[in-house]
């Protein structure tokens, strides 16, 4: 009973923990030439093309294709 009172919470909070944190990366062609992930120039989890939910790096890198310049 002690055992299951333990790895319950633990199970509970790995759970969430590996469903709210996931590995996401750029478009496919954006991602070969910047080697970066989405949440660079994207603040939102998951963007659609209707709400594509850029930050401030996502809104340059529009304006201007280097991010290396929106980086900094």
């Amino acid at each position: 009973m002690k055992l299951i009172r333990i790895l319950l919470p633990i199970a509970v909070v790995s759970f969430g923990f590996f469903v709210t944190t996931s590995n996401v990366t750029a478009t496919p062609e954006f991602s070969k030439k910047e080697k970066t992930a989405c949440k660079t120039c994207h603040d939102v989890a998951k963007p659609t093309k209707a709400e594509p939910g850029l930050g401030k790096v996502g809104t340059c890198y529009k304006a201007t294709p280097d991010l290396k310049k929106c980086k900094s």
